[in-house]
């Protein structure tokens, strides 16, 4: 449950509430906390709170971060920075232990019309330890390149849409994905794609199709690698 309201000119949202950071490239489940927007064309927002259903080795006590986007004609333009504090993790090979994650983000998103094209830049502050038996890899940044064309709309049968991604997400770059494929057993980093197609079969009803082929980095000698098919029937009324 959460409350929602106006403060001084500002969209304020207290309470547990679904929560996005990095267009769900970082973090996208629920928090419990409270986030400020305020603007229109140029929008700036910010959230302090408590992350909560993160799958993996770490876990987080509490996170705050500011962001900001504007368009420029068709080019939307963001930056951001997040903090997860009081990480902790369960065990696990080569992990990074108490030590908070600290990320900044920039963006830029170019709209044609019928599609777009996009591209994200994420930096961590995390280095994995030294000394581990074998050396492990120390990559902590991330690049998401994204493409669509079209777009499947519920009251329009027969529309349809695509998209493709491509992931190169190095340590302390993901905490909760959005993605559908499977990635939880390579928190300390991943590369790879996913693409999908939405079809809408009859009002309201629309059907979703995802793959994605994914493999670990930072692991040093240990390869592990995860593809996955994901689907979906959405009927609203």
């Amino acid at each position: 449950a959460y409350l929602e309201g106006r403060l001084g000119g500002a969209k304020v949202t207290a309470g547990r509430q679904d929560f996005t950071l990095v267009d769900g490239n970082l973090y996208d489940t629920r928090m419990d906390g409270i986030k400020a927007e305020y603007g229109s064309k140029v929008k700036v927002g910010a959230y302090y709170g408590r992350p909560t259903d993160i799958d993996g080795y770490f876990t987080y006590n509490k996170f705050y971060g500011a962001n900001v986007n504007g368009n420029v004609g068709k080019l939307n333009l963001s930056a951001g920075y997040d903090k997860f504090t009081q990480a902790s993790d369960d065990g696990g090979p080569g992990l990074i232990g108490d030590k908070d994650d600290s990320v900044w983000n920039v963006g830029a998103k170019y709209d044609f019309g019928q599609a777009s094209l996009g591209i994200i830049y994420m930096k961590s502050n995390l280095e994995q330890p030294k000394g581990a038996p074998f050396e492990l890899g120390d990559d902590n940044k991330g690049v998401i390149v994204t493409g669509t064309l079209k777009g499947a709309k519920k009251d329009k049968p027969d529309s349809w849409g695509l998209w493709a991604k491509y992931y190169n997400q190095g340590l302390g770059t993901v905490a909760a994905h959005t993605m559908n494929g499977y990635y939880q057993i390579m928190q300390l980093g991943f590369k790879g794609w996913g693409t999908g197609v939405d079809y809408t079969l009859a009002k309201n009803m629309v059907a979703s199709v995802e793959y994605y082929d994914l493999s670990g980095k930072n692991l040093g000698p240990i390869n592990i690698s995860t593809k996955t098919i994901w689907s979906q029937l959405s009927v609203t009324f």
